[in-house]
């Protein structure tokens, strides 16, 4: 039985978050351009943006502040206004 790895199951992941994570990892997040205010809710609209231009099949971000408290984003709202 052959398991796929996360890089066959998920091409071009990595590419894409390691630098976002290497942006995030032991950094004062409020001198991240866009995180001026790093609450778990923002990080995760700020990966959302950053990855969501490279890697379109992402359908949500989980931002984890303890096992169970965490802060999900799964792209803007959609207007559902209806015209006429």
């Amino acid at each position: 039985m052959h398991l796929l790895s996360r890089r066959e199951c998920f091409p071009g992941l990595e590419e894409v978050f390691e630098p976002l994570l290497k942006r995030l990892d032991h950094n004062c997040l409020n001198d991240v351009p866009g995180l001026e205010n790093p609450t778990a809710e923002n990080i995760a609209v700020w990966i959302w943006k950053k990855a969501k231009q490279r890697l379109l099949q992402i359908s949500s971000v989980r931002v984890y502040e303890t096992p169970d408290c965490w802060a999900e984003y799964d792209g803007p709202i959609e207007s559902c206004e209806k015209g006429g």
